[in-house]
């Protein structure tokens, strides 16, 4: 019996193990955000990936809201 690989993200592995185009997607969003390249964020595991983009998510709805809130 073999133990699975969990999936996992990586430019250094040729991409995304899965076929889910949303993750690169988000990697190449979070470069644009932050003024990174998206190999930064490419190299990192998927979880690590899906976090990032839970609290950029968070900052771009406060940025938001205090906008509102301003006009």
């Amino acid at each position: 019996m073999r133990v699975q690989a969990p999936r996992f993200f990586s430019a250094r592995s040729g991409g995304l193990v899965s076929d889910d185009d949303d993750a690169v997607l988000d990697c190449y969003w979070l470069a644009r955000w932050y003024h990174q390249s998206p190999e930064v964020f490419l190299a990192l595991p998927l979880s690590q990936v899906r976090m990032h983009m839970r609290r950029t998510n968070q900052i771009a709805e406060r940025s938001r809201a205090a906008q509102v809130d301003d006009d």
